[in-house]
Parts: C-alpha cells; structure tokens; sequence
C-alpha cells in the first residue's frame, strides 16, 4: 500500500520559473509579434516561445488611473502570485504583458485568478 501510485492523477504539470519583464525592447517585442486578448478588466498581450525553458515572463502596465501606489502594488502582488501558480502543461516559454484596466479594483484575488485562467488557458496546455 505504501508505494502504490494511482496513475490516473499524476498530471504532467511542468515547473515554471517565473521571471519579470523589464525592458523596452522585450514588451516591444511582445506587443508586436503576440496575441492579443481584451476583456473589461485588462488586456494580455502574450507570445509563445518554443525554445523548451519552461520559462513565464511577465510585464504589467497600471496607470495612476487605476488607483493609488497601495492599490497598485497590491494589484502587482496578486498578478505575480497568480502567475507563479499556472498550471502548465507544455515546456514552451511564455511572454506575457498585462495592461490593467480601473474595474480590476472591484476584483478580489479569487475573481482576478478566474478571469486570467479563462483568459489564457489555451496557451497554458
């Protein structure tokens, strides 16, 4: 019983190291040759990479708009958590730039996580 594994729930979920756009060239970069997806709360522009490093790089764009600087961390600290926990099922490498809309403040982190789930599962599997 002890080293009995029921395979039916080993999923092949990779390990993702999560790293932060910086430069202007990169988000360029993104921006110009990546997908782009548009909902109410924000807008995700992501490029896929198929060079095998299992790497998720993400760039964040949130105005003044949205809220003060204490909003705006916040707002970073829950997309940084909810992108370090991706489930991710393929060894390509993924660029993505989130530009946050103002209705994101009304979002608890739960509803946040849902929406970009929802938003970018394709690239995911």
């Amino acid at each position: 019983m002890g080293n009995h594994i029921n395979k039916e729930y080993i999923n092949k979920e990779l390990k993702i190291r999560l790293e932060t756009l910086k430069q202007a060239k990169d988000f360029k970069k993104v921006y110009k040759e990546g997908i782009h997806i548009n909902n109410e709360y924000f807008r995700i522009s992501a490029r896929v990479i198929d060079d095998h490093t299992c790497t998720v790089r993400l760039g964040y764009a949130i105005s003044k708009k949205v809220g003060n600087a204490v909003v705006r961390n916040r707002i970073k600290r829950y997309l940084r958590e909810i992108f370090r926990k991706l489930p991710k099922y393929n060894n390509k490498s993924i660029d993505f730039i989130l530009m946050i809309k103002q209705p994101v403040v009304a979002l608890g982190f739960h509803d946040l996580e849902n929406q970009i789930h929802s938003s970018i599962r394709e690239y995911l599997s």
